[in-house]
């Protein structure tokens, strides 16, 4: 495939991505009730439901901002910022659906933004990751 990150350590960190996405989709789809909460008041009371079928959703963006490679290589030099950007955007499909599912089986409370806690930390993770990766490289 032409679109596939040709750097391996990359790839594969996307693949497994994709996997834990259609994981989190057959576990949504087996324990959740037909209708999820997606939002909720300052409060903590739900105020926002979809169907658990949205699920979906979820491994197909996953699997599209995998491949998403050519797009991110168009304005950089680099071949590993590509790959960690593509990894990163399937990253954050995967943070917003496991944080949607916990919530959901009750495990953290909404008042706490794992969302916003994950996407901190994990962009420093990435920036590090990619820096230590290009000065071993060099």
């Amino acid at each position: 495939m032409q679109n596939r990150i040709p750097i391996k350590f990359w790839r594969n960190i996307a693949d497994v991505l994709v996997l834990i996405s259609i994981i989190l989709t057959v576990l949504a789809l087996v324990f959740l009730g037909n209708d999820i909460v997606i939002h909720w008041t300052a409060d903590g009371i739900p105020n926002g439901n979809m169907n658990k079928w949205m699920f979906f959703v979820f491994p197909i963006f996953t699997v599209m901002s995998s491949l998403s490679y050519n797009s991110w290589m168009k304005g950089l030099k680099e071949e590993e910022i590509g790959g960690a950007f593509t990894v990163f955007l399937t990253y954050l499909f995967v943070v917003v659906e496991t944080h949607i599912f916990l919530l959901n089986i009750k495990l953290i409370k909404p008042s706490f933004s794992l969302l916003l806690i994950l996407f901190v930390f994990s962009a420093l993770f990435f920036a590090v990751l990619v820096g230590v990766r290009l000065r071993r490289n060099k």
